[in-house]
Formats: C-alpha cells, structure tokens, sequence
C-alpha cells in the first residue's frame, strides 16, 4: 500500500547545486535502539460505538461519569455532548483552548458533512464561544450556550491533571507566569512549575460565557466553511483548509515556528466530531483576572483534510496535522504515497506510523525521520541534491475512517495521545 515517494518528485523540490553522500547519522538507529511509541494505543480495534480523543485518559473517565450523572436529569443530543465536551478542554488545554482560541471543526452528523472555522482579525473576543454557540443553534438544541456552560458548571466537580503538552508549555513560559500572582499561585509549586499528572483546579465559565453574550455584537467574528479542493476531477477529491496545489508547484507554506494545537473528539454510533483548537499567545496575561491564558485566534492554523471517494460516499477520512512547521506537507506526502489506497483503519494506522520529511528552505534542507525509515527509503534520499538531516519525529497527524463496517479515531504514535473505546 505504502509506496516510497518518486524520486522525480522530490528532485522537483529544488534545484540546488551541491550534493551530499552521507547524512548525519543516528546513534540510535546504527545501534538498532528503536524509540519507544508515546502512545501505544492509537486506534479502537473492534467496531465501537462510543469514542473519545485527546491527551488526557482522566478527562475522558470524568467526562464519561459526568454525561452520566447529567443524562439523568438532561436530554442530551450529540451536539450537546460536542459543545459540553470543548468545554471541558478549556480546563484541560488553556494555552491552546482559551475562549479566545480559533476553533476548527469537522462534524458528520444527520449523514452530512461539515466544517467550521471561528476565529477573529483583530480585537480581544471570544471566537471558540461563538462556534459553539453556532453548533447549537445550526443543529436545533433544545439548550442555548450559557444553558450547557451552567450544567457544567454545576456538574463537573473533578480538577484535572496536567498533561504532558501543558507541562511543557508552563515550563517553557516559566518566567513570564511568575509576572502573575493568579498564575503563581495556580501553575507554580515553589520554584517548579507544575509537572505531569500534577493537578489544577477546575475554571468557572460561566462567567466568561456571559461576557461573550454582553460584548458579542462589538466583535466582528469570522466563520468560514470553506475548503479548497484538490484534484477535483479526480475520484478521490481532498478538501483542505489550504490549498494542496500549491505543493504542486513547489510552494511551500513553511512556517516560522511549529503550527501546534489541541485536537479533540468525540463519536456517538453514526456521529462524529472532531476538533482542533490553537491560539497565538505574543504575551503571557490572564484573560479577565482568571488562570487562562488570552491570546489571538488570528494565528497561522493547522493542517485538516477531509477525503471523499466519489465511488464511496459513506466513507469518510479526516486528518488533522498539527505539531510542525509545514503541517499541510505531511497530509500531501500521504496522498502521494497512495491514501486514496485505504480501506482499514489498521491501513492508516500503518501510514501513520510511517517514516515522514520535511522540506523545509533558508537554508534548503530535507529532514527525515531516519528511525522509522527502512534503508532502501534513506538510500533513495541520499541520491538527492540536498542536505539530509534526522529527527526523532515530525509532526502530529491524527484522524478519523469510517467505511461500512469499520469506525475508528486513529492518533498518531509520536505525539502523546489518549482514546476511550466504548465510552459514554
């Protein structure tokens, strides 16, 4: 299935005049040491009805208790369960889900297809408040925003362990969070800030949701439903939150720091949601007195792609890349090494799993991930008339498959990553 990359098309790539016979190599792959997964578990491997994703095993138990405990006295419909479920990854992620956070979703519910993209230009908002609200209200609940903020509220009563992506964050901030007695007192132990598995308290978000509804019509939110097509005469058509034609021509859309974000989801027998959400924080403040963080939703998004089989119209495939420079270049190598291909979640999986590169420019250099390439694969690329270098990983790429018979969230075995079969 798997097909290694032409080598016409990465010598497309650049026209560089220097050649290089050798890379630099990888102690741990000369040696045969390979890298353990830090994530074990990347797909369901039965058909399940119920799935949950995102880095935290603790908020998918809790989430599942909570839905529970509300069921019992609430009538919840699927998209009340999406909206209660970015919720709660507020409290999980608030660097990357602050209400001032772009939301990108995709959601196949009612046997259709579709995406959102919230976010605003300029201005101090509330952009992941506003799709939300929008879900809600598109999708015919019978509860408004600050209806389901208020059952939660009232109703989650567990705080929440740190993962390991928010560790890392505080850690890396560290300096600029003692600037702040709230941030001290929540993301500090003395000197150390707060490690993995280590607990914060849950946030109210209530209160922000009211400041949302008072100050809404002052912001001028954009939301966007628009995907571009690629190859659209094709019968196996990607639609993209960029424009893959782009790499076609060798225009690259490399950014200058990794693109990252918080990705999440949920499916219910026949429904599935799944989300991805990330933020521009140029300076650490608390967003209204609280322990969140505000930021820009007017930041470089993620890479998503939803593919259609003009053949299959009850399949789907979502992916989501996150975690890179060049995020939207990982989901195009996968369409040129055969994804159109797929029909198990066991074969994207593999694909998943697969030894990616990077072009990146300035200077121009091709990166690989040499522990998870075979040697036919690296000898091909040493061919090339640019430097190779390695790295222990590239990117984060989770997604969603669904065909007749098979269901299934797959994450990818880089990134550290959580999913709950059979839940709710």
């Amino acid at each position: 299935m798997i097909k290694i990359l032409s080598i016409f098309f990465l010598i497309s790539l650049t026209s560089c005049s220097y050649l290089i016979d050798s890379y630099e190599k990888d102690v741990l792959k000369t040696n045969n040491i390979v890298p353990k997964d830090l994530t074990e578990n990347t797909t369901c491997q039965i058909i399940q009805k119920n799935i949950l994703i995102n880095e935290s095993k603790g908020s998918q138990e809790d989430f599942e208790s909570f839905i529970k405990n509300v069921s019992r006295d609430h009538i919840l419909k699927f998209i009340d369960k999406v909206v209660l479920w970015s919720l709660m990854q507020i409290n999980i992620r608030p660097d990357l889900n602050s209400p001032t956070a772009k939301l990108q979703v995709l959601l196949h519910l009612n046997g259709q297809e579709k995406y959102y993209n919230a976010y605003l230009e300029q201005g101090l908002g509330f952009p992941y408040f506003y799709l939300l609200e929008h879900l809600l209200t598109t999708y015919k609940s019978r509860y408004s925003l600050i209806e389901l903020t208020a059952i939660y509220d009232q109703n989650m009563k567990s705080n929440f362990k740190v993962t390991s992506g928010f560790a890392n964050f505080l850690e890396s901030k560290k300096s600029s969070l003692t600037k702040h007695s709230i941030f001290e007192k929540t993301y500090l132990r003395g000197d150390e800030t707060l490690k993995k598995s280590e607990r914060i308290p849950k946030v109210t978000l209530t209160g922000f949701v009211k400041h949302y509804l008072k100050n809404k019509k002052k912001n001028n939110y954009e939301l966007k439903e628009f995907l571009f097509s690629y190859k659209e005469n094709s019968s196996f058509v990607p639609k993209c939150n960029f424009d893959m034609n782009l790499y076609d021509n060798s225009i690259f859309l490399i950014n200058k720091k990794k693109v990252q974000g918080n990705v999440f989801g949920l499916k219910e027998r026949e429904n599935a949601f799944m989300a991805i959400s990330s933020q521009l924080i140029s300076e650490i403040k608390p967003l209204l007195n609280s322990s969140l963080l505000e930021g820009s939703s007017n930041s470089r998004s993620a890479a998503l792609c939803m593919f259609k089989d003009r053949f299959k119209p009850q399949s789907n495939l979502w992916l989501i890349s996150s975690d890179s420079r060049d995020p939207g270049q990982h989901l195009y190598h996968l369409l040129k090494y055969g994804i159109e291909d797929v029909k198990q979640v066991s074969e994207i999986d593999q694909m998943l799993k697969f030894s990616r590169h990077l072009f990146l420019k300035n200077p121009v250099r091709l990166i690989i991930e040499s522990r998870r390439s075979d040697q036919k694969q690296i000898e091909e690329l040493l061919k090339l008339n640019i430097p190779v270098y390695n790295a222990k990983s590239l990117g984060k790429i989770w997604g969603y498959f669904k065909n007749d018979n098979q269901a299934s969230f797959i994450l990818d075995a880089r990134q550290p990553g959580e999913l709950s079969c059979n839940s709710l």
